[in-house]
């Protein structure tokens, strides 16, 4: 579908086409909540004028494989990309906010950069069981509840600064979205500060990196 002319699409718009596999985003600079949720949609996303993504925009489309980000792009909405199983790259070095759920079972997903990232939310990247590398900047003050559960206990958290504190808000709602600590018990932080290399444990029981 060519909407290579199309600046805004409405929320909801194009929900549920599974058989749309293919559309020009590239001069939509404005794409609303659950646009494309649950579509067929498949290959590279070119989202290259997009200023932020909304909620649901690309749930469960699991035929996307990698996406172009403007790097005016800070925003990611809550459950953005969840589930987009076939999702292998994406550069979120621009972004600053994570919304809840964004990449939650985004299995195909290895290596992020979130050197810009200040706050990432609950679950945003759980279950997202191959990844091997995620880059933390100077400026990252949050990382919610399950951020990174149930995941590779493998990966590797790169930190700019010292990652001893972590900040996490404990929420106890019913559903268990909502529970665990940010990190799986076990995977390892390395810092370094110009002149040695720090590595650290993540203690799931005390909640700190030790």
């Amino acid at each position: 579908m060519d909407l290579s002319n199309c600046t805004s699409i409405g929320e909801g718009a194009f929900n549920s086409c599974t058989r749309l596999t293919n559309v020009d985003l590239s001069n939509c600079t404005t794409i609303g909540d659950g646009a494309f949720q649950d579509s067929g949609l498949s290959g590279n996303l070119d989202l290259s004028n997009c200023a932020s993504l909304g909620r649901w925009v690309f749930k469960n489309c699991s035929g996307i494989t990698s996406v172009t980000l403007s790097s005016s792009c800070t925003s990611i909405g809550w459950s953005a990309f969840e589930e987009c199983t076939g999702l292998t790259s994406i550069n979120l070095s621009g972004c600053t906010t994570i919304g809840d759920w964004a990449f939650r079972k985004c299995t195909a997903l290895t290596d992020i950069d979130l050197s810009s990232c200040t706050s990432i939310g609950i679950s945003a990247f759980r279950l997202c069981d191959n990844l091997t590398s995620v880059t933390f900047g100077n400026s990252i003050t949050n990382i919610a509840t399950g951020a990174f559960l149930e995941g590779n206990t493998g990966t590797i958290f790169n930190y700019s600064s010292s990652p001893l504190i972590v900040s996490y808000p404990h929420n106890d709602p019913t559903d268990s979205e909502y529970e665990g600590e940010p990190f799986p018990n076990g995977v390892i932080a390395i810092w370094n500060d110009g002149m040695q290399t720090y590595m650290y444990t993540w203690n799931s029981p005390a909640g700190i990196w030790q």
